[in-house]
C-alpha cells in the first residue's frame, strides 16, 4: 500500500510541475526572423486601362533590378522594412503567419522612386494563397519576396510587382 501512495504522490508530483512547464514559458519565434537579410529584385510594371491589367512593352523601362535589405522594423512586431541604398524603399505591415512563410500587407506611404520621384503606393492584391489575395507572400522553402503596389503617375494607375530572391 505505501508502494502504492508513494507512486501515486510522484505521478501527482510529475503532472503538476509539467503543466506548469507551459507553451507560455517558451521563448516565442518572431516570424519575420527567417527573412531578414539581403536580396536581389526584380521590378516589373503595368497599366490599367479600362480594368485590365497590361504589361509595359519588353524594352529597358518595362524591368528594374536591384538589391534590397530586409530588416525587423524596430517599432512594430507586425512590420519588415525593405532598403536600397541605405534608405526605407517601403515597409510591409500586418505580417501574419502562413503555411510556407507569411502574408502582408503595403500600407499606403509616400516614397522616393528614382525614375518617377516622389509618389505615394499602396498594396495591390495580385498574390494568392488558398482562396485570399495578398499585396505580399515570403515563401520561407525559396527564400523569396513577391510583393506588388500601385501608384497614380501622371494620371494613369501603374502596378509595380517585384520578385526578390535571398543572395547567397
Amino acid at each position: 500500500m505505501k508502494y502504492l501512495l508513494k507512486n501515486c504522490f510522484i505521478l501527482s508530483l510529475f503532472l503538476i510541475l509539467a503543466s506548469a512547464c507551459s507553451e507560455d514559458d517558451e521563448k516565442t519565434t518572431d516570424i519575420r526572423d527567417q527573412a531578414v537579410g539581403t536580396y536581389n529584385y526584380t521590378m516589373e510594371f503595368a497599366y490599367v486601362e479600362n480594368g485590365e491589367i497590361i504589361p509595359f512593352e519588353d524594352d529597358e523601362d518595362d524591368e528594374r533590378t536591384g538589391t534590397f535589405i530586409v530588416s525587423k522594423n524596430p517599432n512594430d512586431d507586425k512590420k519588415i522594412d525593405f532598403s536600397e541604398g541605405g534608405k526605407i524603399a517601403f515597409s510591409a505591415s500586418k505580417i501574419a503567419a502562413a503555411k510556407n512563410g507569411f502574408t502582408f500587407d503595403v500600407p499606403s506611404q509616400t516614397v522616393n522612386d528614382k525614375e518617377m520621384g516622389t509618389i505615394t503606393i499602396s498594396g495591390f492584391e495580385m498574390f494568392q494563397l488558398e482562396t485570399t489575395l495578398y499585396n505580399g507572400i515570403y515563401w520561407a522553402s525559396d527564400k523569396k519576396f513577391q510583393v506588388a503596389f500601385q501608384t497614380t503617375y501622371q494620371g494613369h494607375t501603374i502596378l509595380i510587382g517585384i520578385e526578390a530572391v535571398k543572395a547567397k
